[in-house]
């Protein structure tokens, strides 16, 4: 459903950042220069999951060619906030 979502934002907002490979729970996508912002929204949606009182955490790295080449992006780190929960500094829903 997620990768449904992320289709229809890139689509929406007219982005040449496409996803072009699913690996098992791995989504790889090329993103062009400009978009940079693509990959962090793409993380928020992927985080974003309203029924869940678990937080969901995506986890993004980067690359230029090949997988040996990796690093984590740490600026793109966001916390799993839901207008319809509360919660806490760790990102725990609030009963």
């Amino acid at each position: 459903m997620k990768m449904i979502e992320i289709d229809e934002f890139l689509t929406a907002n007219n982005c040449k950042t496409r996803m072009i490979l699913c690996v098992h729970d791995e989504l790889q996508f090329e993103e062009y220069e400009g978009e940079e912002w693509v990959i962090a929204k793409i993380k928020e949606i992927m985080e974003d999951v309203p029924d869940c009182y678990v937080p969901i955490v995506a986890e993004v790295e980067k690359t230029n060619t090949n997988w040996s080449e990796k690093k984590p992006v740490l600026e793109l780190v966001t916390t799993n906030t839901s207008p319809s929960k509360e919660r806490d500094e760790k990102g725990l829903v609030v009963a």
